[in-house]
């Protein structure tokens, strides 16, 4: 009896047969495009996506913005992150910068090998709409 309650508690302690593994991404640059053809880059340090950067359809041309520091949440699916803040915006167009209301989120795949997203920006100028993004390690 000893001997089978030992054996359940070493059962219950390791990994469940069948249990779905996650890779948390590790440090290093993560290219893209949204699905508007726009470059995307996203950088993970200490654990964290500690930069985003990407450019965005806008009016006559394009904006780009960036934001720092988000945290990696673990999920079942991958690790993900999400950020709504705002963030200056450059245009293409010889426009002056302005401040604008910027989300971003994403999944990593389960192996962190890639992410997808969606992002959205809205300025006083133009509102992009909710645009999908991937990226490759």
């Amino acid at each position: 009896m000893a001997g089978a309650l030992a054996l359940g508690l070493c059962a219950a302690q390791s990994p469940a047969a069948g249990a779905v593994q996650v890779t948390k991404p590790k440090s290093g640059t993560y290219s893209g495009r949204t699905d508007e053809g726009r470059k995307l880059t996203l950088v993970i340090s200490g654990g964290d996506v500690s930069y985003v950067a990407f450019r965005f359809d806008c009016g006559q041309g394009a904006g780009a913005t960036s934001l720092q520091s988000i945290r990696l949440v673990r999920s079942p699916a991958g690790y993900r992150f999400r950020l709504d803040a705002h963030a200056s915006v450059t245009y293409s167009y010889n426009r002056p910068d302005e401040n604008a209301a910027v989300l971003v989120e994403g999944r990593f795949s389960r192996t962190a090998r890639s992410a997808t997203g969606r992002l959205r920006v809205r300025t006083p100028r133009c509102d992009s709409g909710y645009v999908a993004w991937r990226a490759k390690r």
